[in-house]
C-alpha cells in the first residue's frame, strides 16, 4: 500500500468510488427491508420489538447514506484538485472544490428532482449533514437532529455522476 508525505494510506478514488457505491447500495437495500417491515405493521401487532428493529435500520441507512456521500465527495475533490481531503464535515470538503466544479454538482444536484430534498441548493444540503457521519454512528451517545436519506442520496447522485 502506497502512503502519502505523511505517511497516511494514499487516496486511492478508485477504491474509494467503489466502496461510496456499496455503502449507497447496501444503505437502499437497508431502506428497502425496512419498508417491507414496515408493510407488516398493518399485519400484526406494533411491539416494542418491532419499533427498535426500524429504529435501527433507519440509524444503520442514514450512517451508510453520509459514509458514502463522504467518499463520493472525497473523490470528486482529489478529481478536480489532485489533494487528498481529510475530514468529515460534508460542508466544509464541498467548499474546498473549485466553483465551476461546485456549481456543475448544484446543476446535477437540481437534475434529481425525484429524489425529495429539504434544501434547496446541494451546499445547503450538505452543511445540514455535515456530521451525519460522526453523529449517528454512535446512536447510543446522544439524541440526533433529523436527516434525509433522500437528500443525501440526491447529493450522492449528484457527486457521482461522471465519476
Amino acid at each position: 500500500m502506497s502512503t502519502d508525505a505523511g505517511g497516511s494510506p494514499a487516496f486511492d478514488p478508485v477504491a474509494a468510488t467503489e466502496a461510496a457505491h456499496g455503502f449507497r447500495n447496501t444503505a437502499r437495500l437497508i431502506e428497502e427491508a425496512r419498508r417491507n417491515k414496515h408493510a407488516d405493521f398493518s399485519k400484526a401487532p406494533l411491539t416494542v420489538e418491532l419499533v427498535k428493529e426500524q429504529v435501527a435500520l433507519g440509524i444503520s441507512a442514514t450512517v451508510l447514506h453520509a459514509l458514502a456521500v463522504e467518499l463520493i465527495l472525497k473523490t470528486r475533490i482529489h478529481r478536480e484538485t489532485g489533494k487528498a481531503p481529510r475530514g468529515h464535515d460534508l460542508g466544509k470538503l464541498f467548499s474546498t472544490l473549485p466553483l465551476g466544479a461546485q456549481q456543475e454538482a448544484q446543476n446535477r444536484y437540481d437534475s434529481h428532482r425525484r429524489f425529495v430534498a429539504i434544501h434547496s441548493t446541494i451546499q445547503e444540503a450538505l452543511t445540514r449533514h455535515a456530521s451525519t457521519f460522526v453523529e449517528w454512528r454512535y446512536p447510543h451517545e446522544r439524541i440526533h437532529e433529523g436527516v434525509s436519506p433522500m437528500e443525501l442520496d440526491r447529493a450522492f447522485l449528484a457527486l457521482a455522476e461522471g465519476l
